[in-house]
């Protein structure tokens, strides 16, 4: 149990740093929140292309998949940030932007799950 909440932690920890580098190196000054996006939609990818290996290809131990899916990407992914920057969004009158970036977050990260998962099967 211990082995496995230290790999969370360490998972989380390069994880969530990842997140604030790349994210605050992709926003800029832009009014959309793109860095949450792309991270999002990184995310979506990547978790569901080691899904899908460690489900059809390799199996991990315990330890080594709480790493990477539950720390990692788990820490990697900003779903609640997400939410709360579309609400943002909408309140702010910024509808058009709003109703975009929930949608396209959405859609986009259902096909990068499905573009993860295809490739993984494909090779």
């Amino acid at each position: 149990m211990v082995a496995n909440m230290l790999a969370v932690g360490v998972g989380g920890f390069v994880g969530a740093n990842i997140r604030f580098l790349v994210g605050s190196w992709l926003q800029g000054k832009l009014t959309f929140p793109v860095g949450t996006f792309v991270i999002n939609l990184i995310g979506c990818f990547g978790l569901a292309v080691v899904a899908t290996i460690i489900r059809e290809r390799v199996d991990w131990s315990d330890t080594a998949r709480l790493l990477v899916t539950t720390g990692f990407f788990g820490a990697l992914t900003t779903f609640s940030t997400f939410s709360l920057e579309t609400f943002n969004l909408l309140v702010e009158g910024q509808i058009a932007t709003g109703v975009f970036y929930g949608v396209g977050s959405l859609l986009l990260g259902l096909l990068a799950t499905l573009l993860g998962v295809g490739l993984v099967r494909a090779l």
